[in-house]
């Protein structure tokens, strides 16, 4: 199991990450179509701050539920003997 890399380093990152050529980028983009343009912004590619910092934390959220479980399987890995551990990779765990 490899450790959950952080989707992104800051805010600021997701809110510009993935903008189409041409979005302004000091304008929040619609969460749904990341400013391409959809029914839930009217076609704008415009969304609210409100709306991104709420993705954005579900996002963050997600990777941090994550990290929990592979520091609780590392913990669990410490007290097995190599023979355990190596029997679990032979079985694709």
């Amino acid at each position: 199991m490899e450790k959950p890399q952080r989707p992104y380093k800051s805010f600021e990152e997701y809110r510009t990450s993935g903008l189409p050529v041409g979005f302004d980028s000091g304008g929040w983009p619609c969460t749904q179509c990341r400013g391409l343009g959809c029914e839930a912004c009217n076609n704008t590619g415009l969304g609210t701050k409100e709306d991104c910092k709420q993705a954005y934390k579900m996002i963050i959220d997600e990777w941090k539920k994550d990290v929990e479980v592979y520091k609780a399987y590392k913990a669990i890995l410490t007290k097995l003997t190599k023979q355990e551990i190596e029997i679990l990779k032979a079985v694709g765990i």
